[in-house]
């Protein structure tokens, strides 16, 4: 299943082809220091398993969860959005997302526009009443993303996570399904 973004780019699940450019995005520190769990450096094997658990995700919820972010000209992965869904009872009605764009498409409005499609499919298929993006302080670029998306800073969390032995602290973005 294809999500159209605009007449130049589209969200699409991940395939084995992709392998080589979620190694090139992964390897990326610009782009690693703003994501907590993925391992530096990032191999092959940890994209086979990517694509693993996303075959479990879809088994499971019918559809996908992470997509690329693509060029519509040549289907280059130039990203990437997901979706994280809560089982527990008392957090079944939120979700999380997630997004890292390369670096030379930043700052030209694209990850905007893949977080406002893909923040409304989310909140349309899945009917969360809630979807948060939790953002490291130093990472204003989603920040802006967010705000423009319609999310609204609901805290900053302080020493929220610990990456490589330093506290980080941490922006909570919400938006909500009205």
């Amino acid at each position: 299943m294809q999500i159209i973004v605009s007449d130049d780019l589209y969200l699409s699940p991940f395939t084995d082809e992709d392998i080589p450019g979620l190694l090139d995005c992964l390897n990326r520190p610009e782009i690693i220091d703003n994501l907590l769990t993925l391992p530096f450096p990032y191999t092959r094997n940890n994209a086979e398993l990517f694509l693993s658990h996303n075959a479990e995700l879809f088994d499971k919820y019918g559809l996908h969860l992470n997509y690329a972010i693509r060029l519509m000209k040549n289907h280059a992965l130039i990203g990437s959005i997901g979706l994280q869904l809560y089982n527990e009872m008392h957090r079944k009605h939120r979700a999380k997302v997630g997004y890292y764009l390369l670096p030379q498409f930043q700052g030209k409005g694209i990850m905007t526009r893949c977080l406002n499609t893909f923040t409304l499919w989310a909140l349309h298929t899945f009917k969360p009443a809630r979807i948060s993006a939790t953002i490291f302080i130093h990472n204003i670029a989603s920040e802006k993303v967010a705000l423009k998306c319609g999310y609204i800073l609901e805290a900053t969390l302080l020493k929220y996570y610990k990456k490589n032995g330093q506290y980080i602290d941490t922006k909570l973005y919400t938006i909500y399904n009205e």
